[in-house]
């Protein structure tokens, strides 16, 4: 009968635990998303957040220098869209993506 209290309190804690952990993961995630939308111009933010999707490592790379340059005010302005370009194109070192085609018989 301990031994069952015991496991159903240890199993309370770790979902507490984890429930926290997801919280805070999740407020940071919102203040980094808030911080973004200061300083990107809408349509280079939602290309950002389409970064996110297709390439989490690009995203948190070129989020890291957004923020970075916003914190130290070294951004005259909100980033446009090509401007949030040219800086994934210096964060992937020039590389593009491959393209695929379809050549039909």
């Amino acid at each position: 009968m301990a031994e069952e209290e015991e496991e159903k309190n240890y199993r309370e804690q770790n979902y507490r635990e984890a429930y926290q952990k997801a919280m805070e993961k999740r407020k940071i995630e919102l203040m980094i998303k808030s911080k973004l939308r200061e300083v990107l111009e809408p349509d280079a933010y939602e290309r950002l957040m389409r970064v996110k999707i297709a390439n989490e490592e690009l995203f948190h790379k070129s989020m890291l220098i957004i923020l970075q340059l916003s914190e130290s005010k070294r951004l005259a302005g909100r980033l446009n869209d090509e401007q949030v370009k040219s800086l994934l194109s210096q964060v992937t070192g020039g590389k593009r993506e491959p393209t695929i085609e379809f050549k039909r018989k």
